[in-house]
């Protein structure tokens, strides 16, 4: 009876854990699989919302619709699931989603989670700073948070925050900021193995707080914490006190990285690390 009870109780605790993560669907707030196609699964209501852009650089002075680089394509049945968004060398060009109407525009308190599959390649064009994924709008007036490589794929991994300026200024890479602006915590080498995919997921809580409150932004991979930020964070897209809100901000994607991304996902809550890991064991 014991060994049936506590077998019954097993399958009820997965089928639990199971409904919990399918309950997830009502927080996702865009979904990109890769899957035949750069399109959008789930995306805001505009018509446009679903496209992949393609710009001469994060600042977007000329931009076509649909992936226009030579350099990204689909591979067919490479990726984590099925197919994957494939980064064969380094583009001179940029690939962005918008991120209005994809996904909430920061509020006070605002909380969210960025979650996808990455597998960098073991290549000698991958060597320089890259990154995978950016959020922000272009010049990072308005703050925004990015990962990246410092050097080949095997090297440092670094997840960023940047808090919005005064908008006097503007700045085509993290680097160019003034440090009291970027926090970030980094893992060592050899966290993201090349030719191996690794779960990547940021998640960001209690960003444009009241008063002199912390907010938390946290690092996993694989499902486990790896690192977390906690200073007051201040994202400023789109908002009325912003300095041209009429540039929008946008999902960014492999800034001079070789190698694949896949199952990109961003919901509208804050992920717990329980939560996190099974979805990295369900190779969501």
């Amino acid at each position: 009876m014991t060994a049936l009870l506590i077998a019954t109780l097993t399958v009820m605790s997965a089928r639990t854990q199971s409904q919990d993560i399918q309950s997830l669907d009502a927080y996702l707030l865009f979904y990109s699989s890769f899957d035949d196609t750069t399109d959008v699964n789930l995306f805001g209501p505009d018509n446009d919302a679903g496209w992949i852009y393609t710009a001469e650089s994060t600042r977007r002075t000329q931009v076509l619709m649909n992936n226009r680089c030579p350099e990204v394509s689909i591979a067919a049945g490479e990726g984590k699931l099925r197919d994957c968004l494939k980064f064969s060398d380094r583009s001179k060009q940029v690939l962005f989603y918008q991120a209005s109407p994809n996904l909430v525009l920061p509020r006070k308190n605002w909380a969210g989670t960025v979650s996808f599959w990455l597998k960098p390649e073991r290549a000698s064009s991958a060597k320089g700073t890259c990154y995978p994924v950016q959020l922000c709008d272009g010049d990072w007036n308005h703050g925004g948070f990015f990962v990246r490589f410092l050097g080949k794929p095997s090297s440092r991994f670094e997840f960023g925050v940047v808090s919005s300026g005064d908008g006097s200024q503007t700045f085509d890479s993290p680097d160019d900021l003034p440090k009291e602006r970027v926090l970030i915590t980094s893992v060592e080498s050899g966290r993201i193995p090349e030719e191996e995919w690794t779960l990547v997921t940021f998640s960001f809580e209690n960003v444009n707080p009241d008063g002199d409150q912390k907010s938390l932004s946290r690092l996993f991979l694989n499902g486990e914490l790896a690192g977390q930020i906690q200073q007051p964070l201040e994202v400023l897209w789109m908002q009325p006190n912003a300095l041209n809100n009429e540039h929008d901000a946008a999902i960014f994607l492999g800034i001079q990285y070789v190698g694949s991304i896949d199952e990109l996902r961003v919901y509208r809550r804050a992920l717990s690390e329980t939560t996190l890991k099974r979805l990295h064991q369900e190779g969501k």
